[in-house]
């Protein structure tokens, strides 16, 4: 079956974090800024589905040594995205060789990115910010493209256009509370997808985010409309859930 893709880029708009203090440059997409839970970049109506985080080498250095503690929190919550990437302005090469000051040697930075990875966080080396913000641009495209796809598919499925041999990967879609998890498959842009129902928000996060809210004198509703495009605790996801209470905690740190 042929998934009609009508995706328009400029129609796109990319979130970049308002503690991001030097954005790339993500031509073709509309930018604007906005307040996320997790990562640097996201997409407006995608973010609890995507999350990346950029580094330059001093940020990833300064995570690998004397901010390591605090990196690793930030690390398991993008680790709760469907998808999420850490990408850096620098190579492989270039960490190897070390150079920077401070304590860091070569061999442990290399360590903690190969440790990241084998946790889940894809690591895109980009060498430069040109490269940096052309790979998140990509990524943010792609996301929106795979989500697009799967939305089609859905639709094809509930009328019954498709058949369950079809429907053999996946990726993640946040329509009606649906997940596909995979990419294209088969001839054309043919998608396969196994269709089952993602994770609503447990009791427990309900009751946490409440009354997390509810002491810290947060306008619950305000906040799940302009950030998770939901109107009650319990519409969320489970990993839209843990972001959210790791922002509150954060939030309350502060």
């Amino acid at each position: 079956m042929k998934i009609p893709i009508d995706l328009r880029t400029d129609r796109l708009l990319a979130l970049v974090d308002t503690r991001e203090q030097a954005p790339l440059d993500l031509t073709p997409l509309r930018v604007e800024r906005a307040s996320l839970p997790t990562g640097d970049y996201s997409l407006r109506g995608l973010e609890s589905v995507a999350a990346i985080e950029r580094k330059s080498r001093e940020d990833l250095i300064a995570c690998i040594g004397r901010e390591r503690a605090r990196f690793d929190r930030e690390v398991r919550r993008l680790l709760a995205y469907p998808v999420r990437a850490l990408v850096v302005e620098s190579t492989w090469p270039e960490i190897e060789s070390g150079g920077w000051r401070g304590d860091v040697q070569p061999e442990a930075a290399i360590n903690s990115l190969l440790g990241w990875i084998a946790t889940g966080l894809p690591v895109v080396m980009a060498r430069d910010r040109i490269r940096a913000g052309r790979y998140v641009a990509r990524l943010l495209i792609l996301t929106a493209r795979r989500w697009r796809e799967s939305r089609a598919l859905l639709g094809a499925v509930l009328e019954g256009e498709t058949s369950p041999d079809q429907q053999t990967s996946a990726y993640p879609s946040p329509i009606d509370g649906a997940w596909c998890d995979g990419a294209a498959v088969g001839e054309g842009d043919g998608l396969g997808c196994s269709l089952t129902l993602a994770r609503p928000a447990t009791a427990g996060q309900v009751r946490v985010i409440v009354g997390m809210a509810k002491r810290r004198g947060v306008h619950l509703g305000n906040l799940l409309r302009e950030q998770f495009h939901v109107e009650r605790a319990e519409d969320l996801s489970v990993p839209a859930a843990s972001s959210l209470i790791d922002a509150l905690k954060r939030d309350h740190a502060r």
